[in-house]
């Protein structure tokens, strides 16, 4: 595919849905552990590691270490790791500023905020509070693809409808 704008929206799309399913991920196992504390044995880690593909990446970065602060961080914040929250939040925001006619300094705006919510969430946050900064991150994402979406595929004018509202 041509690397215009089509596969730049294909790509901004993508990534969006990756950080969704990385933090809707993390909020399930969240949950189901009953919180990241030291009651997750090694083989939780493991699990929830390889469930986002990022196992294999993981021990190049941490060895055999599974700690729950390390590995939440790991899927969180790790530049290096394209599956990462943040990194994909990254790429979505240079994607956003590579893409136009329209000004999208707003929508820029938007999603420099959720990466920088992700990128200096503090460790404190990740304990206890786990749980509601994730939901406030899902909501973000979320909000972000519908701002995406009125911003480029939304009509300018109120009475014009979208072609699969017009069934």
């Amino acid at each position: 595919m041509p690397r215009g704008e089509g596969y730049r929206f294909l790509i901004l799309g993508q990534r969006l849905e990756r950080a969704l399913i990385s933090a809707r991920v993390i909020s399930v196992w969240h949950r189901r552990l009953g919180g990241f504390g030291s009651q997750a044995a090694f083989a939780e880690w493991v699990k929830l590691l390889k469930s986002v593909s990022a196992y294999e990446a993981y021990l190049r970065s941490f060895r055999a270490t599974m700690q729950g602060e390390l590995v939440l961080t790991f899927l969180l914040q790790s530049a290096d790791l394209p599956r990462s929250v943040f990194g994909s939040l990254v790429l979505v925001e240079s994607l956003l500023a590579g893409l136009g006619p329209q000004d999208p300094s707003p929508l820029r705006r938007k999603a420099g905020r959720l990466r920088s919510s992700v990128e200096f969430v503090e460790a404190g946050v990740l304990g206890p509070n786990l749980g509601a900064f994730l939901e406030t991150l899902e909501e973000g994402i979320v909000d972000l693809a519908d701002e995406v979406e009125r911003t480029y595929f939304r009509p300018a004018t109120a009475n014009a409808m979208h072609a699969y509202e017009a069934f």
